[in-house]
């Protein structure tokens, strides 16, 4: 149980750390923004973390009973089983949560297919930390 623990608290820290990482390389691919972000790199990670953990722990919390049935029960295809599983819910945690996230003070953009990605590398990153069973008979 401690190996399931792991994963549920290190996974979900995938998403707002990578959505971080790719606002940062938007950043310095624009011409505008690239002294400003140079100058404080790690300015907006707090942000970023402060709302993304929450609804990234809370889709894993939901996913999780699947997941850990996957983990134990899909074999050699539980990897590309969990990827799946966890694109399936990015892409809906970003279709429910996109008109909330868009206001005056602050709006998070990101398309279906951007928190697809998200939910499915946070899903990988889950599965390498699972406890995988053992293949001896």
């Amino acid at each position: 149980m401690k190996g399931y623990l792991r994963a549920f608290l290190v996974a979900p820290l995938v998403v707002p750390i990578l959505y971080w990482a790719g606002l940062l390389l938007q950043a310095l691919a624009d011409p505008n923004r690239r002294r400003l972000a140079l100058q404080a790199p790690f300015a907006g990670l707090g942000y970023v973390l402060a709302i993304g953990t929450p609804i990234a722990y809370a889709a894993t919390l939901v996913a999780s009973v699947p997941a850990i049935w996957l983990v134990r029960h899909a074999g050699k295809w539980a990897l590309a089983a969990m990827v799946v599983l966890g694109g399936v819910v990015g892409l809906v945690v970003t279709l429910v949560l996109s008109p909330y996230l868009r206001g005056d003070l602050f709006s998070v953009i990101l398309s279906p297919l951007g928190g697809a990605g998200l939910g499915a590398a946070s899903a990988g990153v889950f599965w390498c930390l699972a406890p995988q069973p053992s293949t001896l008979p």
